[in-house]
């Protein structure tokens, strides 16, 4: 009979996912990530199978709860236009208060391993294409409000916005100056 865990693997995969964050995939050593996750390595490839694995669980975890705070912004009851802004100055924050400084796993994810392995390429697409459909429907919303010009291509401003966002957050990684990231 197995034993249970001892240990909260949502909890273990939010610290793995912070090893990730500031080391990069290549970087986490077997060592980092359990000592992080304060599990042994029995449990880590009981749970979670391996470093791969792992990671690309990181990734959909960022993605669902890193992420979902924009999404909820956007699709909330804010006026399309001001929550856009509210969700660059939310960034623009967290750049200053030092967290900026780790960039975003998914931008760090493109740059370091997606060229070479697909699956984190795809992991890294999916939640990207959230994030530009999340901004494409509070500016379809803000168009048919009048809040946003009509004149803009929808799908188009959400993409640019989706590009700005990642450049803000590299930006923020060498330079998390208000000024210059506003």
């Amino acid at each position: 009979m197995a034993r249970p865990r001892e240990f909260d693997t949502t909890e273990a995969l939010a610290k793995a996912m912070g090893v990730f964050w500031a080391k990069g995939y290549k970087g986490a050593s077997l060592n980092d990530l359990t000592g992080a996750m304060g599990i042994s390595k029995s449990s880590f490839y009981d749970t979670f199978g391996d470093k791969h694995r792992l990671y690309l669980s990181a990734i959909d975890h960022y993605d669902d709860k890193m992420l979902g705070w924009m999404i909820g912004i956007l699709e909330g009851d804010t006026p399309p236009r001001q929550a856009i802004a509210r969700v660059l100055d939310t960034l623009i924050d967290n750049a200053v208060a030092g967290s900026g400084r780790l960039g975003c796993l998914l931008g760090n994810s493109a740059i370091e391993v997606s060229p070479h392995d697909e699956e984190v390429a795809a992991a890294v697409n999916k939640a990207l294409a959230r994030i530009a459909r999340a901004f494409y429907l509070a500016i379809v919303r803000g168009q048919q409000g009048g809040d946003i010009a009509a004149r803009h291509d929808a799908r188009a401003l959400a993409r640019y916005l989706l590009a700005a966002v990642n450049g803000l957050l590299v930006i923020a990684k060498t330079n998390p100056d208000r000024e210059v990231l506003t």
